[in-house]
């Protein structure tokens, strides 16, 4: 017969599961959710400087504003070039994200499209989908530990 599954392995199983895997998924569902472009805020502002450290997160400053993001899922080389080629004090257009303030299209008075609405859409639905699997694979580890501590409890009571 196999070994039991330890109850204090069962628990962290459960508990870091279900909490991993319901973070994952809120964010999935409210935070990062592509959403139709009548959804989004439209916010005009004056540019700044942004900083993009490690090819992550770009991190926007305006001057009449708080800094702004823009999601990792959505930065590109193409992003930081034309981002790079903005100057200090252009006006810019913004559609940004209701439920997280994060930057979804970005384009200069000029005419420069920095970030394009539809591409920053396609890029959050691309890659929610390894934040699901790796939500379901939390959930199902969190399954795992209570069918543990299930067993646990059932043998518990066969030996009294």
């Amino acid at each position: 017969m196999k070994d039991p599954m330890p109850r204090g392995v069962a628990w962290i199983l459960l508990i870091v599961g279900l909490l991993m895997g319901t973070v994952c998924t809120v964010d999935l569902a409210y935070w990062s959710v592509p959403i139709e472009a009548s959804e989004a805020r439209q916010v005009t502002a004056t540019f700044e400087s942004y900083t993009m450290p490690n090819s992550k997160d770009a991190t926007v400053y305006f001057s009449d504003r708080e800094p702004l993001t823009i999601d990792e899922l959505c930065t590109s080389d193409r992003v930081e070039s034309r981002l790079r080629a903005l100057t200090e004090g252009a006006k810019v257009q913004l559609l940004l994200h209701p439920n997280s303030d994060t930057i979804l299209a970005m384009q200069s008075e000029e005419g420069l499209t920095v970030l394009d609405f539809d591409d920053a859409q396609e890029a959050l639905r691309s890659g929610n989908k390894g934040w699901l699997v790796f939500a379901i694979v939390m959930h199902t580890l969190a399954v795992w530990g209570l069918c543990g501590l299930i067993a646990d409890i059932v043998r518990n009571r066969k030996k009294n």
